[in-house]
């Protein structure tokens, strides 16, 4: 099919075929590929007009469903052989605060106070298009871990 060819309707079958086999998170970046490729098409001239007008992508990209929260035993279970990994106490701080990936890998030693036993979350690291770069946190949040002397450490 030519470029200049392409309708709403192709746009949105390719976005309905991907639906029973892709995440939403996948879809929804290739609904935003597709409208940047078609808008440059558009601004060069080499389309009289944007045939991503009026396609919507309406799929959550994370539905109820897929979400799948540890209980308190998997939990545990994890932790047992986490404990053998490198990167054990990372896996712990995660399960114990929630945080995030890029919060995690985005904390700096400002962000700790041991005194008040505080972890400040202000910042996130990011990875995308090749670069990586600091993003500020929406919205800072402080968290409040569990006495570490609770139980064995990694």
């Amino acid at each position: 099919m030519l470029l200049t060819d392409v309708k709403p309707m192709h746009c949105k079958m390719v976005l309905n075929r991907m639906d029973a086999v892709y995440a939403g998170s996948t879809i929804r970046q290739t609904y935003i590929t597709m409208g940047t490729m078609l808008k440059a098409a558009k601004m060069n001239d080499l389309i009289p007009k944007h045939p991503m007008d009026g396609v919507r992508y309406t799929k959550p990209i994370w539905a109820v469903d897929d979400i799948h929260f540890l209980t308190v035993e998997e939990q545990a279970k994890f932790l047992e052989v986490a404990r053998r990994s490198h990167n054990c106490c990372q896996y712990e701080l995660v399960l114990e605060t929630g945080l995030r990936t890029g919060e995690l890998i985005g904390l700096t030693w400002d962000a700790i106070d041991f005194k008040k036993r505080t972890l400040t979350v202000n910042k996130t690291l990011e990875y995308r298009h090749k670069q990586t770069q600091w993003r500020r946190a929406a919205q800072d949040r402080t968290e409040l871990p569990d006495d570490p002397t609770d139980k064995p450490g990694c």
